[in-house]
Order: C-alpha cells, then structure tokens, then sequence
C-alpha cells in the first residue's frame, strides 16, 4: 500500500501519540514502521517521482526526451550527433619528434576524428626542442604533399634562436591561414621544409586541430 506524506504523518501522530496511558502497543508500532518501508520500496520500484522537476528539451542541442539518474530510468544509447552535442568540444593534439630540418620533403599528419566528427580545424602549429638556431630552415603546412592542395601555414622561418630550456626564443608558434573561418576533412596534413638549414638541425612540431561535427 502506498501511502502520501500527510497519511503516513496522521498515521504516527494517532499510533504514536503521548504515551501515558500504555497505549503504544508493539502492533501499532509494527504497523508504522511496515508502512513506512513499504513507501520505501515502491519509491525505488517507481520510474518516475512525483513533484521532481524533470529535464524536457531543449536541454542539448540535437537531444530529445527526459534524462533520469540514480537508477531510476534506462537512459537509451545517443547517436553519434546526440553524442557530440552533449560532451563539450575539446582539441586533438599530433606532435612529429625530430623533424629533419636539412632536408627538403613532407612529414605527414594522421587526422584521426572521433566518432560523430568528420571534420575538423587547424587551431595551432607549435615549434620546439631545435637542436640549433633555426636562422635558415624554412617550413609549411598543406593539405597536399610537396606544398600541393591548401596551404595552412605559409613557408616561414621559425625565428628559434635559442636551445636552452626555459629561454626566450626557444619556441615558434605558426601564424595559421583563415584559422577561424576555414575546416578540413583532409585525413593528413603535411608538413613541408622548403629550405634546408644547411647544416644538421632538428625540431619537434606540435598540431592542434578541434574537431567539427
């Protein structure tokens, strides 16, 4: 039997009134309490609470229907789109180590999106950990190879002067062509040195990409 607040209060109030006379008897009490855990029960049994304000949409963009928790309702599984609407946007990070800088070519980034993105943009390109002044070695980023396709990063000298860690100029950040206005779907982007430095040299390069759904 399920029973409201203000019955389960008149209840006590009636079996459980002032005891001076011997009236509260182990029935009385057995039934109070029988009746409170039978409240209980049905409330966890139950798939809805009344009198709790439930979520209805537009809570995210792209889901439908009412979210319940704490085990009271099966939550049915999100498409890729619901998913991506829900769990905040975040960034991919790709680094190559020990770039080859005296030498001409491409050094390829894989693009691996989650699921439910399927493109992305260029957020930002990092240079670091030269193994020299960079004074000559000249680099870019393209959607094709051999500076084919778009270019993302124009040719440039990194401008790293210094190896020691923690010092000025011992880092580069790449300015990134129509950053804000342009996305991709390219499944690797190219790195390319266009001019050698002229003696042995190394870096390592950072690219930071955000997903799109």
């Amino acid at each position: 039997m399920s029973l409201t607040r203000a019955q389960l209060q008149s209840e006590a109030n009636t079996n459980l009134a002032d005891n001076t006379t011997g009236a509260i008897t182990p029935a009385l009490l057995r039934t109070l309490i029988n009746d409170i855990l039978s409240n209980i029960a049905t409330l966890a049994d139950s798939d809805t609470i009344a009198g709790l304000k439930t979520m209805t949409p537009p809570i995210f963009s792209g889901l439908s229907g009412v979210l319940l928790g704490n085990g009271l309702s099966a939550v049915t599984a999100l498409t890729n789109a619901q998913l991506a609407a829900l769990v905040p946007q975040g960034k991919i990070t790709i680094t190559a180590a020990a770039v080859n800088l005296n030498a001409t070519g491409d050094t390829a980034f894989a693009i691996a999106l989650p699921s439910g993105f399927t493109r992305y943009k260029v957020s930002e390109l990092h240079v670091s950990h030269a193994s020299l002044s960079l004074t000559t070695a000249q680099i870019g980023l393209y959607t094709g190879t051999l500076q084919g396709g778009v270019n993302i990063v124009a040719q440039t000298l990194t401008g790293i002067t210094q190896t020691a860690t923690d010092t000025n100029l011992n880092a580069y950040s790449a300015t990134i062509v129509d950053s804000g206005t342009r996305s991709y779907n390219d499944a690797n982007l190219y790195l390319n040195v266009g001019t050698v430095q002229g003696a042995a040299a190394t870096a390592d390069f950072t690219l930071i990409i955000t997903p799109l759904p």
